[in-house]
């Protein structure tokens, strides 16, 4: 079930620490650091909007940390998203002398959605005073990017309940050029299978696309429905979520039961397995952070979300010589979504051009 997950598109942010009560712009401090907003524009980038607003690109993951809520891929904005442009503190200015790695997570403040329940008040005992400890730490990959991650799966096209047929609009259902879905919009699913959504079910609109080794199929989630109405033939269903351009004709799968996502660090391991990284989402010239790629081991491998890989040339020999050249590390992954066999990372941070399709993987971090 997704209730829990669908939440209204008004909410306030707090900065933890701050808790600055909004009011009218010319009662604030000249030289305090103020939160803005921007409504995406066609063609906005995050570099273009770190470049304008905090006078340095390479700043670009501050506006994506401060956004995973609305931005599951920093690669992709949409027209109309409004985004939270953190104020920039000193520690942030820009200097042409230290420019923060492309890979490295850069800190900013936690916040709370005033939309959660409200946390209890402390227990009172007569004596001594007992307050709760409250964990602050932010899961290490938001349920926004784990729910638009794609993934490899050998099983995801059995598991279809059917096709988004039509707008449930009768108007738009006219429109032949109406072809796109969009958040809030009413579908009707048809070709059902035998596994029929109920009113209530939580579906994934989903794309297939090509095989990845031996290991599956590429499953792109485009956009989350909820079902509100079931006939004899057709499923009423509401979009409650978008990733990707979600079209008439695009299959939908049940929702899987959403994974707990453990908050803080991973911790290094002395000893953990080893895969490959098979192939990578786009196929680009270089590959470097942010980018999704898929390695060849998942659940049965004891992989779980957060953990880190290496990625590595492996050690050597030079042709006509005895000296062994030792394996080079390449890049630092993350996982953000485990399948069986397989599991999506994405790039954290690239030391050389080396990181391509094929080469080994070693787990060196754990999430707790």
């Amino acid at each position: 079930m997704l209730k829990h997950l669908v939440r209204t598109p008004a909410r306030i942010l707090l900065p933890v620490g701050l808790l600055l009560i909004a009011g009218p712009t010319e009662a604030q401090q000249p030289d305090a650091p103020r939160q803005q907003e921007h409504v995406v524009r066609p063609g906005d980038t995050l570099w273009d909007l770190a470049r304008a607003y905090l006078e340095n690109p390479f700043l670009w993951r501050l506006i994506y940390d401060a956004n995973r809520d609305v931005v599951a891929n920093p690669h992709w904005i949409y027209p109309a998203e409004r985004l939270i442009i953190p104020p920039l503190l000193a520690a942030d200015a820009p200097d042409s002398q230290r420019r923060p790695p492309l890979g490295d997570p850069l800190g900013t403040p936690l916040v709370f959605e005033l939309n959660e329940e409200p946390m209890p008040p402390p227990l009172v005992a007569d004596s001594p005073t007992v307050v709760g400890t409250v964990d602050l730490r932010r899961p290490v990959v938001s349920m926004s990017e784990y729910l638009a991650a794609p993934w490899v799966s050998a099983t995801a096209q059995r598991q279809v309940s059917g096709t988004i047929l039509r707008m449930a609009d009768p108007a738009a259902a006219q429109d032949r050029l109406a072809s796109n879905i969009h958040p809030n919009d009413r579908v009707h699913i048809g070709n059902l299978g035998a596994n029929r959504p109920q009113v209530g079910d939580s579906l994934t609109v989903v794309r297939f696309g090509r095989r990845i080794g031996t290991s599956g199929v590429l499953v792109e989630p485009l956009a989350m429905l909820v079902v509100e109405g079931t006939d004899q033939s057709v499923v009423t269903a509401r979009v409650a979520r978008q990733f990707g351009t979600a079209r008439l004709g695009d299959s939908v799968i049940p929702l899987e039961p959403l994974p707990h996502i453990s908050a803080g660090e991973a911790e290094p391991v002395s000893s953990g397995p080893d895969g490959h990284l098979m192939e990578f989402l786009a196929t680009e010239p270089l590959y470097g952070p942010t980018d999704i790629g898929f390695i060849s081991i998942g659940r049965t491998s004891g992989v779980g979300i957060g953990d880190e890989f290496g990625v590595y040339v492996p050690s050597r020999s030079m042709s006509g010589q005895s000296e062994r050249i030792p394996a080079e590390p390449v890049a630092r992954v993350r996982v953000v979504k485990v399948d069986e066999n397989t599991a999506t990372v994405r790039v954290l941070s690239v030391n050389n051009a080396a990181l391509a399709g094929g080469l080994p993987v070693h787990m060196t971090r754990r999430m707790p």
